[in-house]
């Protein structure tokens, strides 16, 4: 039993040794990273600040995905919409056509509804992280 502690503290020690080690050679390489991410970036063609930051923010790059995702899904919700009606038109007294058809456009427009309240909620927590973090400097 004592040999098992033994053990157990030697490897705690090892592994101990070895992150506390790794961080100072991680901290000499740091400068050559940066300038490497320099280097890519505008060999990228990417318009970049003296530090090295793009200089699009992230907020905005953010911003403009989450566009372009709502764009997606609001004409994947016209689709879904369109052929929604069109099986409930074209049912001709079928009710489960119908059914299927009153179906797909509710479940397309609670699916919208999903997306355009999460993007709500992320516009919200990226715009009181932004305060929190302007407020802070």
């Amino acid at each position: 039993m004592h040999f098992k502690k033994i053990i157990i503290a030697l490897v705690l020690g090892f592994v101990l040794i070895n992150v506390l080690s790794t961080n100072l050679a991680w901290a000499g390489s740091f400068d050559t990273i940066l300038s490497g991410f320099k280097k890519t970036g505008s060999n990228a063609g990417y318009q970049i600040t003296g530090e090295g930051a793009p200089k699009k923010e992230f907020a905005v790059a953010l911003a403009t995905y989450a566009n372009s995702f709502i764009v997606l899904m609001g004409a994947l919700f016209l689709l879904m919409v369109i052929f929604g009606g069109w099986l409930w038109m074209t049912a001709r007294g079928n009710d489960q056509q119908v059914e299927r058809g009153k179906t797909l456009i509710i479940q397309a427009t609670i699916g919208f509804g999903v997306v355009i309240i999460s993007r709500i909620l992320v516009e919200f927590i990226i715009f009181n992280l932004g305060e929190l973090g302007s407020s802070s400097t």
